[in-house]
């Protein structure tokens, strides 16, 4: 465990003294779980990735993970995410503290408190510096344009940092309306008669009509979607939870502590008692986050998934959330034609400052105009 201290102004509520400790994110004593679950119901963020239930059971089955923990003098926990000290990030040979996102998990934004987010995040640059040596502080699939971003860009610049946008991209995301007309701006007319067609078919199919039902806390919905998962293409991959005891059991955990908590969407669409596809969501502040989706691969003609991820639109109408974030990749030709709006992300370095943030900065910006030039060179050759 590792610790640093910095004096802070007064501001607002601000505590005067901001502390950095590093715990093992899959061991987290009771106490931190407790503060860490409280933090993460008031971050001015949601970022269920980071949250307790999701990231200490990624932290046990991949190991090697802390969990920063930034507290105020009198105690009070105002930040939380998971770090990794690594000799090299990506294809920079610097030392970096690196915010760290694991193959599932697709928002790397910090929990952080109302009362302090500038100080917590300038505490966290500090302690990169001074405790961990880091040249490179690396916040990877950060959710931009909110709070988070602005907060960590000034405690950049009060310490005369500039942080580097490594990438930036979007992907799908609704955004709450009056009226549940989500799809008109993108789904074509044809598209729409193709998929009417479609689910016409599976309706006859299945000799009765679609439903969709949320079985959350049915351990049998659960076991129903690794099987369709696995007898997918992921399946076919090896990327399947179900290609390792272990890698099943993490989704398992993942999904009874969500749905314990009363934050798990499992959405079965199904007709006549036969199961077609299904779909996991995690609940998080005011948005739903999408996690997994799958389907049963003999039904697979009739677009199974898709159907689900439309009656999925109204059902987000109906819910409380104000926004739902697909979580898929940002090229996922099947989302972005159905979901009309979009979020940010980027990954930003921030050099830590001194020798060491010098370099790594001149290291990065090495890395990528090499990264560029080859990118430049695949565009001609395809």
């Amino acid at each position: 465990m590792t610790s640093t201290d910095l004096e802070m102004p007064e501001v607002g509520v601000a505590p005067e003294r901001l502390v950095v400790r590093r715990v093992p994110a899959g061991g987290a004593s009771e106490a931190d779980l407790a503060a860490w679950s409280e933090l993460a119901a008031r971050a001015i963020e949601p970022n269920p990735f980071f949250e307790p239930e999701l990231l200490a059971p990624a932290a046990a089955f991949y190991g090697g993970i802390d969990l920063g923990l930034v507290e105020g003098g009198d105690g009070r926990l105002l930040g939380a995410l998971p770090l990794r000290r690594a000799h090299r990030w990506r294809r920079i040979p610097a030392a970096c503290l690196s915010v760290w996102r694991h193959p599932d998990s697709y928002l790397g934004t910090p929990l952080l408190a109302p009362e302090a987010p500038v100080e917590a995040l300038g505490a966290l640059i500090d302690h990169a510096r001074s405790t961990a040596r880091a040249g490179l502080l690396a916040f990877e699939w950060l959710g931009t344009g909110g709070p988070v971003e602005a907060a960590l860009r000034e405690a950049a610049a009060d310490r005369g940092l500039d942080p580097i946008e490594y990438e930036t991209f979007e992907r799908a995301s609704l955004v709450k309306r009056l009226e549940p007309d989500y799809l008109k701006q993108t789904l074509s007319k044809g598209r729409a008669r193709e998929l009417r067609r479609l689910r016409r078919q599976l309706v006859e199919q299945l000799g009765a009509p679609l439903e969709v039902t949320d079985r959350t806390g049915d351990p049998q919905a659960v076991e129903d979607f690794l099987t369709a998962e696995a007898g997918g293409w992921k399946g076919a991959q090896g990327t399947a939870f179900l290609g390792s005891p272990i890698y099943a059991d993490f989704f398992r955990d993942v999904c009874s502590r969500f749905a314990a908590e009363g934050r798990l969407q499992l959405l079965v669409l199904s007709g006549g008692g036969v199961d077609v596809a299904w779909k996991v969501n995690f609940v998080a502040g005011d948005a739903i986050f999408c996690f997994k989706i799958a389907y049963a691969e003999q039904w697979a003609r009739f677009s199974p998934g898709v159907q689900l991820e439309l009656d999925f639109v109204e059902i987000f109408h109906g819910t409380s959330s104000t926004w739902s974030d697909s979580c898929a990749a940002p090229d996922n030709e099947m989302i972005n034609r159905l979901w009309p709006d979009r979020r940010s992300l980027a990954t930003l370095l921030v050099p830590t400052g001194g020798v060491r943030g010098a370099a790594s900065r001149q290291s990065a910006r090495t890395a990528m105009a090499v990264r560029r030039r080859i990118r430049r060179t695949d565009d001609q050759a395809a």
